[in-house]
């Protein structure tokens, strides 16, 4: 079975940029097509549940946080509880790896963002690498990303790393999973496919799809910033 599945996805709770309701951003992910999504908001997991309330047994929603560290940004995917930011990258891929979850490192090239600057240091602690993200305005940061992944043999991801509602799905991860539990539309479905799915991204049974978006986007952000800023002034 092949899932589509976006591994970056940004709500509403994430403070600074956030501007999406969960609930919006699961309509918008089922309308074009997608299986699931991991909401990764910056420092915390409080999109998770209002998430999973908005999605159907039938739709993944994988419970995920972007967290700031003292060198860049790590993804923690299929985690149980928020991690706390401004932590070194050891301490905080040491604890994603204690709550059974997977590290991914989003974005770790692109000069413009806040990628992991020491990954070259924590290679061997990272289970995954985001080789297509599309908000890299340079096809470039994604080459060098895919290059690293290659050559420390890392399974390769794909995002949109979507803070807008029209940007769900523009890259995402095809994953193949391997004896998926029956979609029987029930809730007993939707616990077995998360660990089906989570194997399949540590085994590397997964490809990037999609492409870039557009430099509108990163206008756009720049405002929801301000008017946040303002918000909560």
């Amino acid at each position: 079975m092949i899932l589509d599945i976006d591994l970056q996805t940004h709500t509403r709770f994430s403070q600074e940029c956030g501007w999406v309701p969960p609930e919006t951003l699961i309509r918008r992910a089922k309308r074009v097509g997608l299986d699931g999504v991991a909401i990764t908001d910056h420092n915390t997991m409080d999109g998770i549940d209002p998430a999973r309330l908005a999605a159907d047994d039938g739709f993944l929603i994988i419970p995920a946080e972007e967290i700031d560290t003292t060198e860049g940004q790590i993804i923690g995917l299929f985690l149980t509880e928020p991690i706390d930011p401004w932590q070194p990258p050891a301490e905080v891929l040491n604890t994603i790896h204690r709550q059974g979850g997977l590290a991914l490192a989003p974005h770790p090239f692109d000069n413009l963002r806040d990628g992991l600057e020491t990954i070259a240091s924590h290679a061997d602690h990272i289970d995954a690498v985001e080789v297509l993200n599309s908000r890299c305005i340079r096809d470039a940061y994604n080459a060098r990303a895919r290059t690293f992944a290659e050559s420390h043999r890392l399974p390769m991801t794909g995002g949109s790393d979507a803070h807008f509602a029209r940007e769900l799905g523009r890259a995402y991860t095809r994953v193949a999973v391997r004896s998926p539990p029956d979609r029987d539309g029930s809730s007993q479905y939707h616990e077995p496919m998360l660990g089906a799915v989570r194997r399949a991204i540590e085994d590397g049974d997964i490809k990037p799809a999609g492409g870039r978006g557009t430099l509108a986007v990163h206008a756009g952000t720049k405002m929801v910033k301000l008017l946040n800023r303002l918000r909560n002034a």
